[in-house]
């Protein structure tokens, strides 16, 4: 149910029981992954430091998805998930990827964002990390969110903030 194979010099994310509940695929060569639709039992992915460009249409039932320090630049979208976690630290979005509504925490930091395009229909979205990217301005329309109470932006390019900050839930900032 666990597979935990992390600094090793796997370049091609394997096949797996379809049994599998967690995956670590830690500080690896890996470069490509084929569908993981399959995987329905998963939970847990972590694909830290690795080579990847792009990511497979996930399990609807992952709920945590760890790909920091890897090369992506765009995703597809991906619907009907019940994912609450995902990081993207360190990669090379150049905007918000569009991803399941169902979202609780959302970490993007360190990535080349210029603009916070954000879908308002993440109906669960309590922490929005975008510190360390290149965004200039927070459209209003951010505190809008209802479940919003964390949002790291330091480290960015503003130069002021919106009064609807006032009238939000935000309590960490």
């Amino acid at each position: 149910e666990y597979l935990y194979a992390s600094y090793n010099f796997i370049s091609e994310f394997p096949v797996l029981p379809t049994s599998i509940i967690d995956v670590c695929f830690d500080n690896n060569r890996i470069i490509k992954i084929h569908s993981l639709i399959n995987y329905q039992k998963l939970k847990c992915l972590s694909l830290r430091n690795n080579f990847l460009t792009k990511i497979p249409q996930l399990p609807s039932n992952l709920k945590k998805f760890d790909i920091t320090f890897n090369r992506l630049k765009e995703t597809d979208e991906q619907k009907d998930l019940m994912i609450r976690m995902i990081s993207f630290d360190y990669n090379s979005f150049s905007s918000i990827p569009n991803f399941s509504k169902n979202i609780s925490s959302l970490s993007l930091s360190h990535n080349n964002i210029v603009d916070i395009n954000l879908n308002l229909s993440f109906n669960y979205l309590y922490r929005l990390d975008l510190s360390s990217n290149h965004i200039k301005e927070i459209p209003p329309s951010l505190f809008k969110l209802g479940h919003l109470t964390q949002l790291y932006l330091y480290n960015n390019e503003l130069t002021q903030l919106p009064n609807e900050i006032t009238n939000s839930h935000i309590e960490v900032l």
